[in-house]
């Protein structure tokens, strides 16, 4: 039989028979006079036998070794093997579907990890968080700065972003925050700085939030978002916060700030 015939019975296509010449899976049949190649009934049941293990969940490489029949194979170490890869996959698929339905209920695009799924469902759940557009627009890209092989630190911040007397303050602070124009002066900006420092202060005032955010890559993010989004004076602001000790240079205190350039 021909290839579209064996592809046909065994309910696999052309280019999956290619693809098991290549790995090797299935041994390439004699060719007629017109160059075609000529399968046998015995290539049929070994295309089925394939198609059939990879089903169940078997990689192409263990598909190979398994047809073999060779003495010392272990079936059911590599069955063992491929039910921890389906059950990998089967928790990847459950996650999708979660933020999936996360995103149907909080109108958020399902564009960040499914790890992150436990802090979206509470800051979602939260009536003291709320987000504006540009700021669901930013939340995947902070997500991804975050390191959530640290469970109970981000337990701990989910705690402190959700606590209605912290939403308060931040609030407070980023509507002075805004007012930050290009007349602002060195006290004013100065004042905003200090605000800031005392809250991130209150925020990890046990230092359970030591490394769950890159601050490199955070400080990278904000000075791209400064230069974009912030005026002069609430660059020198955020610049200032995002270093260590968060105050404003002698520079920004003797002088006002600069015009825009």
């Amino acid at each position: 039989m021909k290839s579209a015939e064996l592809a046909r019975l065994a309910g696999v296509t052309v280019r999956s028979l290619r693809h098991y010449h290549q790995l090797g899976i299935l041994a390439e049949p004699q060719r007629d006079e017109n160059g075609y190649r000529h399968y046998s009934v015995s290539d049929l049941f070994k295309v089925v036998r394939i198609k059939n293990l990879a089903s169940a969940g078997v990689s192409l490489r263990e598909v190979a070794q398994l047809l073999q029949e060779e003495e010392g194979v272990d079936f059911g170490e590599t069955l063992r093997r491929a039910d921890k890869e389906l059950a990998k996959a089967i928790e990847r698929l459950n996650e999708q579907r979660a933020l999936i339905a996360l995103a149907l209920e909080t109108e958020l695009l399902p564009d960040m990890p499914g790890e992150a799924l436990p802090l979206v469902q509470r800051l979602m759940a939260s009536d003291t968080f709320v987000l504006d557009q540009e700021s669901k627009e930013a939340l995947p890209t902070l997500i991804n700065l975050m390191d959530f092989s640290k469970g109970g630190t981000l337990d701990a911040f989910i705690d402190r972003v959700v606590d209605p007397a912290l939403n308060e303050r931040y609030a407070r602070i980023w509507e002075r925050f805004e007012r930050l124009t290009e007349d602002s002066d060195a006290a004013e900006i100065g004042a905003v700085i200090e605000e800031m420092e005392a809250a991130r202060g209150v925020m990890d005032a046990d230092g359970q939030l030591e490394g769950l955010i890159d601050t490199t890559d955070m400080r990278a993010f904000l000075t791209l978002y400064a230069q974009e989004h912030l005026n002069s004076a609430q660059r020198i602001a955020a610049t200032a916060f995002s270093e260590d000790g968060g105050r404003p240079t002698r520079g920004t205190q003797d002088t006002h700030v600069p015009e825009r350039g």
